[in-house]
């Protein structure tokens, strides 16, 4: 069933595969817009995007938390409708639309105004080449808890880091 996979890794290594359903969300989901994990929160929930809802997942149940979905509109100012990635990078964390990365504020709950992608990762030729080219992608061995969805599209990069596609 194409697109209703998740697939989570721990740093480069597979812990597990499931469907969309066995972590709460409905079946009825047509698409997923993005997935990361946030490290505002001690416990780094994983947040699932719709089109316009978001889902939070407990980390330890891998269940979604109670009082879930809710309108994206709501909590997330700023955060562009065509965002298609995001990323906790440096413990912030940043949306992707096209060529342009959207910093959120954590305090105010806000994005700041958009900046190039690839000046997030002058330290790596790969993730550059692929900002540059507009995809948005996640390209990182630093996190604890990576998150990949498998919705339509397929890349082939010669690389060893876990990538969140879109």
């Amino acid at each position: 069933m194409a697109g209703k996979d998740i697939y989570i890794f721990n740093g480069q290594h597979l812990i597990s595969k499931k469907l969309l359903t066995d972590l709460g969300l409905p079946a009825s989901i047509e698409h997923i817009r993005l997935v990361y994990t946030w490290n505002y929160w001690t416990e780094r929930p994983m947040y699932i995007w719709t089109k316009d809802e978001f889902w939070r997942v407990d980390k330890k149940t891998e269940r979604v938390e109670i009082g879930y979905p809710r309108k994206i509109a709501t909590t997330w100012h700023g955060i562009p409708e065509e965002a298609s990635a995001a990323v906790t990078y440096n413990n912030d964390l940043y949306f992707f639309n096209g060529k342009a990365a959207y910093k959120f504020h954590t305090i105010n709950m806000t994005a700041a105004s958009p900046i190039n992608a690839s000046q997030l990762w002058y330290f790596c030729p790969v993730a550059m080449k692929i900002s540059s080219n507009g995809n948005a992608a996640h390209i990182s061995s630093l996190s604890n808890f990576i998150v990949i969805v498998v919705i339509t599209t397929i890349f082939s990069f010669e690389h060893k880091w876990p990538i969140i596609l879109q």
